[in-house]
């Protein structure tokens, strides 16, 4: 079966209300993310997103979580970003040295915000439309999920051989992590940590 990639954002009504509200976030002492009005603060690696009409702008506890577990990994590539919403998990992945980033959606209106954001701050990533179980998916050394449990289940077994070293999965309430957990621990991947912020869990994974 099929289901699109980004359609099922965990929290996305959230973060839509809290576009207007759009402030730098620094996340684990490397990174801020930004929106357009505001002044990059070096040496913190900047990090600039205009909204739109897409999601993730750093102020949703998913995203951030995921940018906190990121900024912490070794640099190793090629990189997924599965869900990219703003493309902002793959422009801050780009930023930390990643090289080969990719970054798909199914939705039209993320894969156009992407794109402009990429141009905005300058970095290279190749964008593309993708659905769970409608053609193949790159393989990934890292893997960067913020969507949902449901999509999440879906998701893991999508994925193409050999699974991602690292996962950073997000937009899951905790009662979903055992089940996500399970997913993805039938294609060689386990837990290593997991972040609870605000009633919703986002997971550190590892194949092996």
């Amino acid at each position: 079966f099929e289901i699109p990639l980004g359609l099922l954002v965990g929290g996305i009504e959230a973060e839509r209300l809290l576009v207007r509200f759009h402030r730098p976030v620094e996340v684990a002492g490397r990174l801020l993310v930004r929106p357009p009005w505001e002044a990059p603060r070096p040496p913190l690696l900047d990090v600039e997103i205009d909204p739109g009409m897409a999601f993730g702008t750093a102020q949703h506890p998913t995203t951030r979580s995921c940018l906190v577990l990121l900024a912490v990994l070794p640099v190793a590539g090629p990189v997924l970003d599965a869900g990219c919403g703003t493309g902002v998990l793959a422009i801050a992945a780009r930023r930390l040295g990643f090289a080969d980033v990719t970054a798909v959606n199914f939705d039209p209106l993320s894969v156009e915000a992407t794109v402009a954001n990429a141009r905005r701050n300058g970095v290279a990533l190749t964008v593309g439309r993708r659905t769970i179980g409608a053609g193949p998916l790159p393989v990934a050394e890292v893997l960067l999920a913020s969507l949902t449990g449901t999509v999440l289940r879906a998701l893991a077994p999508a994925l193409p051989a050999p699974a991602p070293r690292w996962v950073i999965a997000s937009g899951m309430r905790p009662e979903e992590v055992p089940g996500v957990h399970a997913a993805f621990a039938a294609i060689g991947v386990r837990p290593v940590r997991e972040v609870r912020e605000e009633g919703w869990s986002t997971l550190l994974m590892e194949r092996g």
